[in-house]
């Protein structure tokens, strides 16, 4: 019963786009294509710059050398005993947010 609706639907669609595509200007396609193509928007984009601003301080190393902190390799902050502050990859994201 299912394998039946399913062959039904599909030749139902089939005939839709062909009588859908006979009826349609050939004109409608080319307009589809002159549409202006965005840039993606970004999460800076949706930031205020004072929030940016915040975010830069952050990972500012004067700063975190101030309390002890430090930014290793893989992009964490450790504190002056080596315990992680913050997760790997944090001082990497912070960044990649604010140059753009």
């Amino acid at each position: 019963m299912l394998k039946n609706q399913s062959n039904e639907l599909r030749s139902s669609f089939k005939s839709l786009s062909v009588s859908a595509s006979a009826h349609r200007p050939h004109r409608s396609v080319d307009r589809a294509l002159e549409a202006e193509i965005l840039p993606p928007r970004t999460l800076s984009d949706d930031l205020l710059p004072s929030e940016i601003d915040v975010l830069r301080r952050s990972i500012d190393k004067d700063r975190l050398a101030e309390n002890g902190w430090d930014v290793q390799p893989n992009g964490s902050i450790i504190d002056d005993t080596g315990t992680s502050v913050l997760p790997p990859g944090f001082v990497s994201v912070v960044t990649r947010i604010i140059s753009k």
